[in-house]
């Protein structure tokens, strides 16, 4: 039987010019040629590293039987390693981990303490305050030229334990410096790539994450303009266990994470061990779910043969090494050892090579195995293959657990799973555990939601099928019913060939609760939408939430793109009300504006002045000259006035950027907003240009407004401003009546410079406010 696994896509980060991205300790830099245009180079971090757990062991468990017989254990233990090397585990060994040699410990007190650089073994911790007296006794035998153990954390993520190269002792401490290897890899993307029209889906391995980049290539972004926002799934591990039970799992994950060689004779004396600190149902089959996600490493090599190696509980637990059927049967066997009621259930399941276009049918071949088992008198769902890792863009297992396939609810259990028995309905209805079953038709039909939309409440509104007939445009709703998003990306692809048309798509959030994308693609064909969020703003990356396939016909030659927008979110940004903009406005200023004269005027309400720089970006057309020559900015300590120019029939992004704070030499995306300008601006010149000064005296321009002055002719100028005390144009002092200046004078010759300067103290240094052209 094939197997189905989950797969994750490292991502590709949003990089600008001026702000790279420091690489880490745990992370590669990929260079790959993308699909789009083979012959730009672009850089790509991949995270290969995942979230960690808080695994501290319950203090209590000192007096209690269980510990005692622990610490009966560890004296045995103590005959055995006195004087000799630790050997390496059956879990090192599966998963090709190194151990580290410790050269030598010093005790203090009662307490021996450990230092070293690896991440499982960077804090000094006082191992028996922790209740851990079987780990302790262990390590204080293991001594000179014996190995580190290795933590819950690295079984979890498949990391490597240093190799300790040297110690140094310092206040009776010893510490122990390493270095990790196999830690990073460099994958070649562009490999990968070549091969996208042979899988499933429009884009290559796009289950749980995409790839996206964007170059910024004007002067102006490579030294001011930051947005550094990426797309990729967030694996830390959640405590969606913890809210559920008042258990202490900890305590029981821990023992689990510790379990010595010599119990792994059997099942059955695996499963008296692991059974040592629990006596509840769900106790039990926690820390069966915890031991095999984090010991058994997924045979990637008989899936890719097709050859499959033996999957009965013993095999797989002499072997370490299975595809699901192997974790459903090693799952099933413990649970029948500890008294528990458990089955097997087969079917189908929306996990790699997944396609909504391709759909199960009576003689498809079921592909994958999980369990059930009965616990409190109710059957839950138990899904330990995807609870102990993803198949990564290179097509390896990487071991990253999590713990969002234990007990998962069947009303999200069923997004990607489907019983299946051939010819057996009852089978098919009663292992779906849900009030109402649904057949094998809708399954097909319905939309598959990502671990991440279904942990935040993520659902569609508008479409609730996978796949979608449209004809030129069409506009998915979808419901963040807890309003849980703080940001908000998709990705939009041509199925044939893989190219991104993301300047068709536009993206909005419409009110607190309701995300809207429109799109509308250049041609017909096949297309697919990918849509990530994430629910913290301070997370660089975002999890994919759903996928659409979109068919497309009858699509008119005359659809025009989007200004592009990186497939990112129109409209006005939360970082935007953290950072001087009254949140009052978020909705109440529409994300998509009309001018109908080729000019408009924007309005925002602020706490403070903010430095702010505007730009404009149409679709289609070019501007000459500077973008930002086509707003025109005033601002006061509570309004930011923004004025903008539209020179040709277009659709335009107006795009605002602040300073954080005061003297923050960078502006920082805060604003975006879709212009539909149905009628050019007459003349449509740009404004002048305009100076810090131009904001920081609280000037605005009366006139004239265009930038460019025809050579040789009078002209009255005019601005406003509450805090310049004296002004000039040109050579010419400028009159004041209240806060308004003015004067009127001839302009110079074609290429001499036209300034309007001011100052706000008695001294005789000007600084400029607005420039104009002389044509």
């Amino acid at each position: 039987m094939g197997c189905c696994i989950s797969t994750r896509v490292h991502p590709i980060e949003y990089i600008s010019e001026i702000q790279q991205k420091k690489t880490s300790p745990n992370e590669s830099v990929i260079k790959f040629i993308s699909i789009e245009d083979r012959e730009s180079a672009l850089e790509v971090s991949t995270e290969l590293q995942c979230g960690e757990a808080n695994t501290k062991h319950d203090k209590n468990i000192e007096n209690t039987e269980v510990h005692k017989g622990i610490l009966s254990e560890a004296k045995e233990i103590e005959q055995l390693t006195k004087g000799q090397t630790q050997p390496q585990t059956l879990e090192d060994r599966r998963s090709g981990r190194l151990i580290g040699v410790v050269h030598t410990t010093e005790e203090e007190g009662d307490e021996t303490k450990y230092k070293g650089d690896n991440e499982g073994l960077q804090k000094t911790d006082n191992l028996e305050e922790k209740g851990i007296l079987f780990e302790v006794k262990e390590i204080e035998q293991l001594t000179k030229g014996q190995t580190q153990p290795q933590t819950l954390e690295d079984r979890r993520s498949g990391r490597l334990i240093g190799v300790v190269h040297t110690t140094e002792e310092k206040d009776d401490e010893t510490k122990y410096k390493g270095e990790n290897e196999g830690l990073q890899k460099t994958d070649n993307l562009e490999e990968k790539y070549k091969n996208a029209d042979e899988h499933q889906s429009c884009k290559p391995e796009t289950n749980e994450s995409e790839e996206i980049i964007k170059e910024r290539t004007d002067d102006y972004d490579k030294k001011n303009y930051i947005k550094d926002d990426r797309f990729d799934e967030k694996l830390a591990f959640s405590e969606t266990i913890r809210k559920e039970t008042k258990d202490d799992f900890s305590a029981i994950e821990l023992h689990a994470s510790q379990a010595p060689q010599a119990v792994l004779k059997s099942v059955e004396t695996l499963v008296e061990y692991l059974l040592k600190l629990t006596n509840s149902e769900k106790g039990k089959v926690w820390a069966f779910y915890v031991w095999i996600a984090c010991n058994i490493q997924y045979d990637m090599e008989s899936l890719v043969r097709e050859r499959f190696n033996a999957v009965d509980a013993e095999s797989v637990l002499k072997s370490g090494l299975s595809v699901c059927g192997g974790y459903a049967n090693l799952f099933e066997e413990m649970c029948r050892v500890a008294g528990l009621s458990v089955k097997v259930i087969s079917g189908f399941s929306k996990a790699n090579g997944y396609s909504p276009e391709r759909p199960f049918t009576s003689t498809t071949q079921t592909g994958h195995a999980w369990n059930a088992v009965l616990i409190e008198n109710s059957w839950r769902f138990v899904e330990c293959t995807w609870g102990a890792g993803y198949k990564d863009q290179s097509g390896e297992f990487q071991k990253c657990f999590s713990d969002f396939y234990f007990l998962t609810d069947p009303k999200h259990f069923i997004s990607a799973h489907f019983p299946w028995k051939s010819g057996d309905l009852e089978y098919c209805n009663k292992w779906q555990l849900l009030d109402h079953p649904i057949t094998l038709e809708q399954f097909n039909k319905m939309l598959k939601l990502e671990k991440n939309a279904l942990m935040w409440d993520i659902s569609p509104l508008s479409h609730t099928e996978g796949v979608i007939e449209a004809h030129e445009e069409v506009d998915i709703v979808i419901e963040d019913k807890m309003e849980r998003l703080c940001s908000t990306g998709v990705k939009f692809y041509n199925c044939k060939t893989g190219k991104s048309f993301d300047e068709y798509t536009f993206l909005r959030r419409e009110n607190p609760k309701t995300i809207a994308v429109s799109l509308r693609p250049p041609s017909n064909g096949t297309y697919q939408l990918n849509v990530y969020g994430k629910i913290d703003q301070l997370e660089k990356s975002h999890g994919q939430l759903m996928s659409y396939v979109i068919k497309f016909s009858n699509v008119t030659t005359d659809s025009n793109p989007y200004p592009f927008n990186h497939g990112q979110m129109w409209g006005m940004s939360l970082e935007a009300f953290e950072n001087g903009f009254q949140a009052a406005d978020r909705y109440n200023i529409p994300t998509k504006l009309r001018s109908e004269n080729g000019y408009f005027d924007l309005k925002l309400n602020t706490t403070r002045n903010l430095p702010t720089i505007a730009r404009i970006e149409p679709a289609t057309k070019q501007l000459p000259g500077d973008k930002r020559r086509y707003c025109l900015v005033s601002g006061t300590d509570n309004e930011l006035n923004i004025r903008a120019c539209f020179p040709d029939r277009d659709l335009y992004k107006l795009q605002v950027l602040c300073q954080k704070v005061e003297g923050d030499e960078k502006y920082h995306e805060m604003a975006v907003f879709l212009i539909d300008c149905t009628k050019p601006a007459d003349p449509g010149l740009p404004y002048p240009t305009t100076y810090s000064s131009t904001q920081k005296y609280r000037c605005k321009l009366i006139e004239p407004l265009e930038g460019q002055l025809p050579v040789n002719s009078s002209v009255t100028c005019r601005f406003q401003s509450p805090l310049v005390l004296n002004a000039m144009v040109a050579e010419t002092k400028m009159k004041q009546e209240g806060n308004e200046w003015w004067a009127t004078v001839t302009t110079p010759g074609v290429g001499e410079k036209f300034r309007i300067s001011g100052n706000i103290s008695d001294e005789n240094t000007y600084y400029g406010l607005f420039e104009y052209d002389i044509v």
